[in-house]
């Protein structure tokens, strides 16, 4: 979508400069047909318009699929996970919510800081500008991206309002960070540190203590366009088993959701 709106503000300007060049002098600066380079920037404004109107669509879609009831113990093995959640097909935008299943149902979807960070998200100019909200009918916690033109991820996380902790990705030589495929250090307000990993051309995914103990195992399925036959949508499934801890399980979910958007 970037290359869309790039080439729609180049050929744009070159069509301004063409035209006012043609009028005055009666031939092109630089030679070129000017119906050629009109046409250009018409399919590019289509493409534009296009993007607009599937963004729209996908946001009502997401929002009908969210409001859906799902029985998870009737649908799904729920030996294999205390909640589920299925990644569409399609790339996801703003005001787009998906569901996470369990004994307690959990919504997600993106956040974004301020306009800008919406701008370089949804145009695919920085994947670290967009964060997470999750909520529950009690609580609602945001993962608000920061620092985003450094080449290490940042984001504060909030429960509530109220700030809770930093998850940052580790260090690409100087912290190891490039002996996991995922590598990321959770730190809360009362200094308390986790750490979220996967190794390489694995699925499972973990969150630890200092300790090694696993607050949260994950397992995602190979990306698949067939239709899943018990959910009969197509995605990547993720089955999480969540441990009894000092961190909510909001927080929990928060940070790997959060994590798995970026990878």
């Amino acid at each position: 979508m970037f290359q869309s709106l790039f080439i729609f503000v180049v050929i744009g300007i070159l069509n301004i400069i063409e035209t006012v060049h043609y009028v005055q002098n009666g031939e092109t600066f630089f030679g070129n047909r000017l119906g050629v380079i009109w046409l250009l920037w018409g399919v590019a404004t289509i493409s534009l318009i296009a993007f607009y109107f599937l963004r729209k669509k996908q946001q009502e879609r997401f929002w009908k699929i969210s409001q859906e009831s799902f029985d998870m113990d009737r649908e799904l093995d729920t030996t294999e996970s205390d909640y589920f959640y299925q990644m569409p097909f399609t790339r996801l935008f703003d005001k787009m919510p998906s569901m996470i299943k369990g004994d307690h149902d959990f919504t997600f979807q993106l956040y974004f800081k301020n306009l800008w960070y919406k701008f370089l998200t949804l145009f695919q100019v920085l994947p670290a500008s967009s964060g997470t909200t999750v909520n529950s009918d009690q609580n609602t916690v945001k993962v608000v991206p920061d620092k985003i033109f450094r080449p290490k991820f940042y984001y504060d996380v909030y429960w509530n309002e109220t700030f809770y902790g930093r998850l940052r990705s580790k260090g690409f030589f100087k912290e190891g960070g490039s002996k996991k495929y995922l590598h990321f250090i959770f730190t809360t307000s009362e200094e308390e540190t986790f750490t979220i990993q996967s190794d390489y051309f694995s699925m499972e995914t973990k969150i630890q203590d200092t300790e090694e103990n696993e607050l949260l195992t994950a397992k995602r399925t190979y990306f698949d366009l067939a239709k899943d036959e018990k959910t009969n949508r197509r995605g990547e499934q993720h089955h999480i088993q969540v441990a009894e801890s000092k961190l909510p399980n909001e927080i929990l979910l928060s940070l790997y959701v959060q994590v798995m958007g970026v990878r």
